[in-house]
């Protein structure tokens, strides 16, 4: 399994619908352990989520994949807040 797949488990093991997350909880080895690009820390952007499966970058099937997609983020404060999928 991949390393990066960390946020995938994390998320899949979360019970709430609604989580925030700061980015050094991401990056912590004792948590998550998945380094940020430093673009993620920099770009809005990074954090879009994509509906379709042809042009969905690698990092954002990390949360959809675990059934979660990005409500906001924060890159002063470098915290994301992930909110589950509803189907």
């Amino acid at each position: 399994m991949k390393k990066c797949d960390g946020l995938t488990r994390w998320l899949e093991r979360q019970t709430s619908n609604r989580v925030e997350l700061p980015f050094e909880d991401i990056e912590d080895e004792d948590k998550i352990g998945v380094q940020l690009p430093k673009s993620a820390k920099q770009h809005q952007a990074w954090w879009a989520n994509d509906v379709n499966p042809k042009t969905m970058t690698f990092h954002c099937r990390l949360w959809t994949d675990a059934g979660w997609r990005v409500e906001a983020v924060n890159l002063r404060k470098e915290v994301v807040i992930f909110v589950r999928n509803r189907n």
